[in-house]
């Protein structure tokens, strides 16, 4: 916006903030303000009219936006090591040009940062396993990583109230014991996050990964961290990418979105899977 001298009252922290900061701006040799796109998902602002002002001094304000069909689809993958190698772009075995997106590290369920998933359509959150992989954890330290991994859904729902958000469960591991204590993790996430008001959605068809003893299958588990037993190979990323693409390509579908059946049409393959 650009023109006369003014004081902006900008609204700091989410866009439902009731607090109001005033800013001074200075319009000089006609001075250009700018507001990112990133930004204004934090902070609001506004023109008062100024029927006194002469005809010569005028505030303007215009928005300009190009946005590329893609952008639509953008996606975060969030989580720990097993999200670690996902890459988004052309190419086998990668997300694809129709999913432009990143990927942001939490190691452990604390470590999730909702503030990354401001400016994206789709948030895709796996995490758990580094956190229920500790000795000792018992069914009460449990629920206590379960209910700060919901709050974190919470956040991002109030960061983010318009985006696609989806959970996978905790993938199995090579150890019968820690996969005990995820089995537990997992059916909480069944029974209690996916039945509230969030929107969360289930990336469905973790089965495949699943032996008939209940351990991570090994054909794969990646014979380069046998001793932790908890990775996946590039066999396994395949079947992740695979599972994360079609769950976000038929919530597109199914949500007659013009844009998401054209990515759908585009990029599916083979019809949805089946439940975990």
């Amino acid at each position: 916006s650009s023109g006369i001298n003014a004081e902006w009252p900008l609204r700091p922290g989410s866009p439902d903030s009731n607090s109001l900061k005033p800013a001074q701006l200075l319009a000089q040799h006609r001075s250009l303000y700018v507001m990112t796109r990133d930004s204004q998902n934090f902070y609001k602002h506004r023109m008062d009219a100024e029927p006194e002002l002469e005809d010569d001094s005028v505030r303007y304000s215009l928005t300009f936006r190009s946005i590329h069909w893609s952008n639509f689809n953008s996606t975060l993958a969030l989580g720990d090591s097993n999200f670690g190698r996902i890459k988004f772009g052309e190419g086998k075995g990668k997300v694809g040009k129709s999913t432009p997106g990143t990927v942001a590290w939490a190691a452990q369920v604390a470590d999730i940062d909702p503030m990354k998933c401001t400016s994206f359509q789709n948030i895709v959150v796996m995490c758990g396993t580094n956190d229920l992989k500790r000795d000792g954890i018992q069914n009460e330290g449990i629920v206590d990583i379960y209910k700060c991994y919901k709050g974190k859904f919470e956040q991002i729902r109030e960061l983010n109230p318009h985006c696609k958000i989806f959970v996978c469960p905790v993938l199995p591991t090579r150890s019968q014991n820690i996969n005990t204590k995820i089995n537990i993790f997992n059916r909480m996430l069944y029974n209690d996050l996916l039945q509230t008001s969030l929107g969360v959605r289930l990336v469905n068809g973790f089965s495949e990964f699943v032996e008939h003893n209940g351990l991570l299958k090994t054909k794969l588990h990646d014979p380069r961290t046998e001793t932790d037993a908890l990775h996946i190979n590039d066999a396994g990323y395949r079947i992740l990418v695979k599972l994360l693409k079609r769950e976000i390509f038929a919530s597109k579908k199914s949500g007659h979105n013009r844009v998401g059946a054209k990515l759908f049409s585009n990029a599916a393959r083979g019809g949805p899977m089946g439940t975990v």
